[in-house]
């Protein structure tokens, strides 16, 4: 593709004069770091309130440690916990508990974040430490009542 036709598709939306198949076609031959900045305009000009509101989400996004992945947070780890065990009494249809293999997934987010608050963990001791021992006890607990709802419908299988 020529440098002239590629430049036009980094200038404005409304210039662009290629038909479809001819647009397409031209950026199928891009490669993803061409192609992104041409469907951000072009999202751009036909939702500018859905642009808005991921700017305002974004700046939401920065500002709470809790979305960052990479940063230890209690809250989130504690969140996630505890909103998979409510998912899982959910699933399981508690107190009547019946076979549902949907509660691997519970499991598996309250494992991850049980890993979650264990990277909250100090190598020396003091009372945060102590606290998110007791919080990891709480995960173990969770993880444990999540198991047993997966688990308690095969008894019948056992006698």
């Amino acid at each position: 593709m020529e440098g002239r036709q590629k430049a036009n598709y980094r200038g404005n939306v409304n210039q662009v004069s290629f038909h479809a198949k001819e647009f397409m076609t031209a950026m199928l031959s891009m490669t993803p770091r061409e192609v992104w900045p041409l469907w951000a305009m072009l999202y751009v000009s036909a939702f500018p309130r859905d642009v808005e509101i991921a700017v305002q989400w974004r700046s939401v996004v920065r500002r709470f440690s809790i979305f960052h992945l990479r940063q230890k947070s209690l809250v989130r780890g504690t969140v996630l916990v505890l909103g998979s065990l409510i998912v899982g009494l959910r699933i399981s249809g508690f107190p009547d508990v019946h076979m549902c293999l949907w509660l691997i997934l519970p499991f598996l987010i309250a494992c991850a974040a049980t890993w979650d608050t264990a990277r909250c963990l100090q190598r020396r001791w003091s009372f945060y430490h102590g606290g998110v021992l007791l919080l990891l006890y709480v995960d173990l607990m969770v993880i444990l009542m999540i198991t047993f709802l997966l688990l308690a419908p095969f008894a019948h299988v056992l006698y």
